[in-house]
């Protein structure tokens, strides 16, 4: 039994020992934080960017569309898209499959009515990006659809915020 003792301790050791060199040593550099994205309900969100001018993004949605969860994951954590999105726009996001009433700009809705009237009269399916551009002041309704990654949506971000300005 002594001699299957010393061999059985000297592998614990030496495993104990590999483990305490292996360990990540910690960094004194704290991590960068990417700013979160805001995300407003279409009422408030409205009341938002019409007060300071801004243009209206609404992100229709479904809780089924794997599409829309990739655009979440992939483009609307993207900083540079954050970075835009929080400067120039009001981002919504809207389930036209949830039934709700909205008020806004002196109309009333419900979720199927704001769908169509987003969308002139017709619905794309999932996702869709509504840029309202002038809210509250005009009715001018920019459409993307389908899924965008983050190079893609930045060249549909600029292409709304030269529409705005013109």
């Amino acid at each position: 039994m002594k001699k299957f003792a010393f061999p059985l301790l000297f592998a614990a050791a030496a495993a104990l020992a590999s483990f305490t060199v292996m360990a990540p040593k910690h960094s004194s550099k704290k991590p960068v934080q990417t700013p979160a994205l805001a995300w407003f309900d279409f009422e408030s969100g409205y009341e938002k960017a019409a007060k300071e001018g801004k243009i209206l993004l609404v992100d229709a949605y479904t809780d089924w569309c794997g599409w829309c969860k990739v655009m979440d994951r992939n483009t609307y954590t993207n900083a540079q898209i954050i970075e835009t999105l929080n400067a120039n726009f009001v981002a919504v996001k809207f389930n036209p499959e949830k039934a709700k009433t909205f008020k806004f700009g002196g109309k009333t809705m419900n979720n199927d009515e704001l769908l169509l009237w987003l969308g002139r009269g017709k619905s794309y399916g999932y996702p869709t990006s509504y840029f309202w551009t002038n809210p509250g002041k005009g009715e001018s309704v920019l459409v993307s659809v389908g899924y965008e990654d983050p190079a893609k949506f930045a060249e549909t971000l600029q292409t709304v915020l030269k529409r705005k300005g013109s």
